[in-house]
């Protein structure tokens, strides 16, 4: 069956052809099936494939490899815009998950959260632990803990300020602070 070849007048008529064949195929495409069903200059194609990259509406898995959908979206699902509100980033949702399920390594992770490999998920495992988030000890993510968690946390104060503050943080405990205060002996 011939398709009629794509009107380039307008970028946005490519992009919707784009689009229309990856939906079609439901799974990653390469990009010779792209230029043939397309019907347009390889270098045309890349471009727009490149620009709806930036925009997170199309992937690229593979090298010339092209889906719909951005970089989390690992089961070639239409890329829908996210509403901030009514799903949780991809962050909040490996936290969950390890706060869930335990630590875990990164292969179970990237299937909890839709994708196929571990490839996938760790540029976030990494940045999140650069974010101290995470903690990795070689083969296993789990949520960061700061060493001295569970300890009481001292700070020196000047002579004259009260030897106790009440510290009241959003999402923590309420807490008594003890403050150590240097030894002077005053004239």
């Amino acid at each position: 069956m011939a398709e009629a070849p794509v009107d380039l007048s307008t970028g946005d008529n490519l992009e919707q052809k784009i689009l229309q064949v990856l939906s079609d195929d439901g799974g990653p495409v390469k990009i010779g099936q792209l230029v043939k069903k397309c019907q347009v200059p390889k270098k045309t194609l890349n471009q727009v494939l490149y620009r709806l990259k930036k925009e997170d509406r199309v992937s690229s898995p593979d090298p010339a490899t092209w889906r719909i959908g951005g970089a989390a979206s690992g089961d070639g699902a239409p890329a829908i815009p996210e509403d901030s509100s009514a799903q949780p980033s991809l962050d909040e949702r490996i936290l969950r998950f390890l706060e869930a399920n335990g630590p875990h390594r990164a292969l179970p992770i990237a299937k909890a959260l839709g994708m196929t490999t571990a490839k996938e998920v760790n540029p976030l495992l990494y940045s999140m632990r650069n974010k101290h988030l995470l903690s990795y000890d070689g083969q296993m993510w789990k949520i960061y803990h700061s060493r001295q968690e569970g300890q009481d946390i001292v700070l020196p104060c000047s002579p004259g300020c009260p030897r106790t503050h009440h510290v009241d943080q959003a999402g923590l405990e309420p807490t008594e602070i003890f403050l150590l205060l240097p030894i002077k002996f005053w004239d």
